[in-house]
């Protein structure tokens, strides 16, 4: 027998539902037929108990209150007094609630929206310095000509346009990947086995550009064993770490990747002498919008994003991403302090296949 309850629900003057107790539709409609035939009582159809009922209807919106808890219907009627008292400021509440939500869902999309806004003028821009905009304007029946004989006349400029159009576009898939599972509650890890190198490397070949202009060198250890794992978020997380790494990893440097495996976890190191972190900003690395100051000073950071979400995503599909930062603190030709660090994916292992 279900515990004697008080059931309200709560609609404000714009039909949205603030509160609703009732599990049955069919409930609402019995609490207005009894009003329109003036019961303040009657028997419950689900369950045959007797039932108080009250039903407001007000420039503040809708009240129904369906109550077995209350022995007297002195007691009931102080009781929807004391929610009637309440009913303004629980309004507002969620009023101001909703409202900051709402600030919060458009921070997140207005970023989103700029990322990808960024990302694809960057890829246009590149695009158009290698053929000229205002040519293919004039010209753009003769476009596939011009970018074949360009090609030709070009074939290093056109490689490195390739190589930046597909880490353009990677990038546009990291941000959407990002925001589909971070930002959706009903989101859940899709596992399915493959081999997490391949989705490191997916990152490490898609951002070897950028390395390669600071004459950084990147080894990634050998690994070849499947198991059940969230590819795409593994993928998009690693994005973010070896994407901080082309940033301040020292120039001339070296990024090495590697693999450790014990009885029920997979460890992915990256280890790299990059900027040196005091203990304090290593506290606070992966929280959103932090930059150390040193990654300030370079000029080379951006908005403070990719860690915290690098560490959302590994927590979703449960994961734990840590970071070791190094006292070898030395300074560089550059005049920044650099230091061996290292972040350090932790896979939980399941359902391993030989």
């Amino acid at each position: 027998m279900d515990a004697p309850r008080t059931n309200i629900c709560l609609i404000n003057a714009d039909g949205i539902t603030i509160i609703n107790d009732f599990d049955d539709v069919s409930c609402l409609n019995c609490i207005l037929n009894s009003h329109a035939q003036g019961q303040k009582s009657a028997i419950c159809p689900i369950n045959g108990l007797r039932r108080h009922l009250y039903y407001q209807s007000d420039s503040l919106g809708n009240l129904y209150v369906c109550d077995d808890k209350e022995r007297t219907s002195k007691n009931f009627k102080v009781l929807v007094e004391l929610i009637i008292h309440s009913r303004p400021a629980i309004l507002l509440r969620y009023e101001n609630m909703a409202t900051a939500i709402r600030r919060e869902a458009f921070k997140e999309m207005d970023d989103f929206k700029h990322n990808i806004v960024h990302i694809n003028t960057d890829a246009i821009n590149e695009f158009y310095y290698f053929i000229e905009q205002e040519y293919l304007a004039k010209n753009y029946r003769k476009m596939h000509d011009k970018i074949s004989e360009t090609v030709v006349d070009k074939p290093n400029q056109a490689a490195d346009l390739i190589a930046h159009l597909v880490k353009y576009n990677l990038n546009i898939k990291t941000e959407i990947s990002a925001v589909s599972k971070l930002n959706n509650p009903d989101s859940k890890p899709n596992f399915s086995p493959n081999n997490p190198r391949d989705a490191i490397m997916t990152s490490v070949y898609t951002l070897y550009p950028l390395f390669r202009k600071r004459s950084v060198i990147v080894n990634v250890g050998e690994y070849r064993e499947k198991f059940e794992i969230e590819y795409d978020a593994l993928q998009v997380a690693s994005f973010y770490i070896i994407e901080n790494a082309t940033k301040y990893t020292e120039k001339g440097g070296k990024v090495e990747i590697f693999f450790e495996r014990d009885q029920h976890s997979l460890q992915i190191l990256f280890t790299m002498k990059s900027l040196f972190l005091s203990d304090d900003e290593a506290s606070h690395i992966f929280e959103e919008g932090f930059q150390g100051k040193q990654a300030k000073d370079t000029g080379r950071g951006g908005k403070g994003i990719g860690l915290y979400r690098a560490k959302r995503l590994v927590t979703f599909f449960d994961g734990v991403l840590t970071v070791k930062t190094g006292k070898d603190a030395s300074k560089g030709k550059d005049g920044f302090l650099y230091a061996t660090n290292r972040f350090i994916i932790t896979l939980p292992v399941r359902l391993s296949i030989k």
